[in-house]
């Protein structure tokens, strides 16, 4: 099993909509190297699920694209798994 345990700032500027994106690449890749692995990817993604936003966009596009689906959603943290 592996464990990802994230912090992603929330949205601002394109900066921070940068860096949004360089912290999925690095998921990725995390996850891409440990593909014998069951993964979790749980933390703080400072989106919520339910509202329209860029940085909700681009977390749901790249779990479309992994494979990742959500199981718990709250408040302060959401989780995936694949």
């Amino acid at each position: 099993m592996l464990l990802i345990c994230a912090y992603v700032p929330s949205e601002g500027d394109e900066s921070m909509t940068d860096n949004f994106a360089d912290q999925l690449a690095t998921i990725d890749s995390i996850i891409l190297s440990n593909s014998d692995c069951h993964v979790v990817a749980a933390g703080d993604y400072n989106v919520s699920l339910s509202r329209s936003s860029v940085h909700t966009a681009m977390l749901c596009s790249y779990c479309d694209n992994a494979g990742l689906t959500p199981v718990i959603a709250v408040w302060y943290a959401v989780f995936f798994s694949a």
